[in-house]
This record gives structure tokens, C-alpha cells and sequence, in this order.
């Protein structure tokens, strides 16, 4: 249980202290971050109804990836209304810690996914070939 406290000391400054918790200053941060976690929690959900609607897609772990760092993001966000109240700093830069190893995984991921994707042909050039092809 130890090991588990030292990541929340009570004895930090929480930022409603930080903005003397001016009432509007606080509800402005916590509503903002509180969609902001909400809307990053839902972008996950739709991209698996969409992978479970469009089974045929090859969906590999980019994919997976980018949802593994679209929920830590909004893991983020809820770390800062924690803060609100509780200064629980050390929790809060662990997940930051999270979501900055897994942002750069896939930048180091998605890079060469693009440079794949810009030698794919274009809409239009598909289009041209079926055309062709059925004169």
C-alpha cells in the first residue's frame, strides 16, 4: 500500500487553489476537460463499431494503436479535474508519461504507413482504369 501513496500526496497544490477557486475559472476547466475526456473516451467506441460493421478492411495495430492513444489522451484530461481538487501530480505525469511513449510509437508507426498510402493510386485514377476497362 505504500508504494501506492506516494503517488497521491494530499499535500499538493491543487489548481482550484491555484485559481483561488474562483468558481467560474474552475467550472470552465472542468466542463472543458470533462468533454474533451468524454469526446476522446467515444472516438474509440465508433472506430470499433466501424471495425465490427467492415469486417472485410484489413485492420492492423495502427489502428488498435491509435486507440490505445486517443484513450490515453482523454486519460489525461480527466487527470487535470482530478487536479482541480486533489494535486495528484505524480498519477497525472505517469499518464502524461503514457500517452507521450504511446503518441511517439505511433508517429513511428503511421510514418511509414503514409509513405505506403501516398504510392496508392488516387479516387480519380481508379476511376480512369474501371472506365477503361468496361469500354
Amino acid at each position: 500500500m505504500a508504494p501506492f501513496s506516494l503517488l497521491l500526496p494530499a499535500d499538493l497544490m491543487s489548481h482550484g487553489v491555484r485559481c483561488l477557486w474562483d468558481a467560474r475559472m474552475v467550472w470552465l476547466h472542468v466542463i472543458s476537460d470533462g468533454l474533451i475526456a468524454l469526446s476522446y473516451y467515444c472516438i474509440p467506441v465508433t472506430l470499433i463499431y466501424f471495425i465490427r460493421k467492415h469486417r472485410d478492411l484489413p485492420i492492423d495495430r495502427t489502428f488498435w494503436m491509435f486507440g490505445a492513444f486517443i484513450l490515453a489522451c482523454g486519460t489525461t484530461h480527466l487527470m487535470e479535474i482530478r487536479n482541480v481538487c486533489h494535486g495528484s501530480y505524480l498519477v497525472a505525469g505517469v499518464v502524461k508519461a503514457i500517452t507521450a511513449v504511446a503518441s511517439v510509437l505511433i508517429l513511428a508507426m503511421l510514418v511509414p504507413l503514409v509513405c505506403k498510402m501516398v504510392e496508392l493510386p488516387g479516387r480519380n485514377s481508379l476511376q480512369e482504369m474501371n472506365l477503361s476497362w468496361n469500354l
